[in-house]
């Protein structure tokens, strides 16, 4: 129904057929990578040490290339301000690192090599030079102190504000317009007051439209666009608006709801580590389109079918 909207208002850029073409490949590739990596992880069983491990060592990995890039001057990419890692664009790789720094804390017994290397991700991420990954981290570390000291206000209150010093002084010495990210906020404006005019708002324009539709909005709103060619966005770089941009108000609640039981499985369950990187992803996810790239529907899919075990 929202494709036949749409196509009825003439709001696709190019014939209908190319719109289509264009729509079913990104539907397909968001789909695919989120039930192929539930399937995956259905069928290793109850193997979650292990894939926690995993991912655990990913985020050292990735860390470390970031911070050897900086140092030795590559790793500066195509996409975003700050240097790379396993994904070319900065500030999704550094909120992947974010997500899954949480699984390197049990990979090791010896609290001196768990601080070591906890520097790592957090010296990463602040490479990348931008600020959604720092709030993704913090909030990452708070959830993990919060899990481990609920019940001991002081023993969580000192290492945050020890955290928060830290983040202040990366911040002021590695670059001090660290937190200007007001472009996104001109974006979601500009894209969600669209969708707000033209969209079905109980189911969106359907799976897979904004790669299509948004260009038509900057070529008509001239957002960042010189004449036919610029800075044209294929991600709404939020995943919950772009959600809501797609599948409407309905696919938003509905993702809600999994946010809510997912998170409560993880605290009942005392999987302290789960929750925080789940927490995490979905962040980040407010201001980023982690799940865009196949390393950010995986860790998705296992924190999903996780969460879906316990139960």
């Amino acid at each position: 129904c929202a494709y036949i909207f749409a196509f009825k208002q003439n709001m696709f850029a190019g014939s209908p057929s190319e719109a289509l073409v264009v729509i079913s490949y990104y539907a397909a590739y968001q789909l695919l990578c989120l039930l192929g990596t539930a399937i995956i992880f259905s069928v290793t069983g109850k193997k979650t040490k292990e894939f926690s491990s995993a991912f655990g060592y990913y985020c050292l990995c990735n860390s470390a290339y970031v911070l050897i890039g900086f140092i030795a001057g590559f790793g500066k990419l195509k996409w975003g301000i700050g240097y790379s890692g396993f994904l070319d664009y900065a500030s999704v790789n550094a909120c992947l690192i974010a997500a899954t720094f949480p699984f390197v804390l049990p990979l090791f017994k010896d609290k001196r090599i768990i601080f070591a290397a906890s520097l790592l991700p957090l010296l990463a991420v602040f490479a990348s030079k931008s600020s959604v990954p720092v709030g993704a981290i913090a909030v990452a570390y708070l959830a993990l102190v919060f899990s481990y000291y609920r019940d001991n206000l002081k023993a969580f209150l000192i290492p945050s504000l020890l955290m928060l010093g830290v983040f202040l002084i990366g911040s002021f010495f590695l670059d001090r317009n660290l937190f200007d990210s007001g472009y996104r906020f001109e974006a979601y404006k500009l894209f969600m007051g669209f969708w707000a005019n033209k969209a079905p708002m109980l189911t969106g324009f359907g799976p897979g439209t904004f790669v299509v539709l948004a260009p038509q909005v900057q070529l008509e709103t001239s957002y960042m666009i010189t004449g036919t060619t610029g800075s044209f966005w294929l991600f709404l770089h939020s995943e919950w608006l772009q959600v809501l941009f797609e599948y409407g108000v309905i696919g938003l609640l509905l993702c809600l709801i999994i946010f809510y039981l997912t998170c409560l499985t993880f605290y009942r369950n005392r999987r302290h580590e789960m929750l925080a990187a789940f927490l995490s992803l979905s962040a980040s996810n407010l201001f980023n389109f982690n799940l865009r790239y196949a390393a950010g529907s995986l860790l998705l899919g296992f924190l999903l079918s996780a969460a879906i075990q316990l139960e």
